[in-house]
């Protein structure tokens, strides 16, 4: 069961080098856990999620251990907080992270990060997934053509039956060359070879 320090937030707090993860109860130094006792990993997540703010004794003490159980609370949280500052190789003479104020509390004086869970995005429906493309919504209607990827296609099918074409006059022209060129010239596709002359008979009965 999550702690009452943890389950309110889940995500990462990140600080300097180190963050902490909400999620498995880690102290990570460089992506490499750092070995740190469930107490002293609460009272640092207390900390790093009020940041520059002076969390009091009395709010650890309601956090951290039950009313119901009876401890040695000053020694129980000095003891607490030196092995979370020992975790992160902070002193209470020279603080970087955890500083004392006084014996009011203790307060987390470095800047925090905090970083949400990360979610798994939810699969796209097969119908708006093309062939090297990422859907980014539905897909544009079969008469739009201002839909870059049907301008696309219309090309590519203009392209297609150019090539066609083409492909076609260049094979025509193969097998029957002197028609393209008498096409280009004008003439006749059959040449006149010969004249027939045909006599004429007079059938009008006018001599003129």
């Amino acid at each position: 069961m999550p702690s009452q320090a943890q389950d309110s937030m889940q995500g990462t707090l990140r600080f300097g080098v180190y963050e902490a993860d909400l999620r498995s109860g880690e102290l990570r130094k460089h992506g490499l856990r750092v070995p740190l006792e469930e107490k002293p990993f609460q009272a640092l997540v207390i900390l790093l999620r009020h940041p520059n703010e002076v969390v009091t004794r009395e709010e650890f003490r309601h956090q951290l251990w039950p009313a119901d159980v009876f401890i040695d609370f000053p020694h129980s949280l000095n003891t607490v907080v030196a092995k979370a500052r020992r975790a992160l190789n902070d002193s209470a003479e020279k603080p970087r992270f955890i500083g004392t104020v006084g014996r009011h509390g203790y307060r987390f004086i470095e800047k925090v990060a905090i970083e949400g869970p990360k979610t798994t995005a939810p699969a796209a429906p097969a119908g708006l997934l093309a062939i090297g493309q990422i859907a980014t919504g539905p897909a544009a209607p079969a008469g739009d053509t201002k839909s870059p990827h049907r301008r696309k296609l219309l090309r590519a099918s203009f392209a297609v039956l150019a090539t066609s074409i083409v492909l076609l006059a260049f094979v025509a022209g193969i097998f029957n060359p002197w028609s393209w060129r008498d096409a280009l010239l004008g003439r006749p596709r059959h040449a006149i070879r010969s004249l027939a002359v045909l006599p004429f008979e007079k059938l009008s009965g006018d001599p003129s």
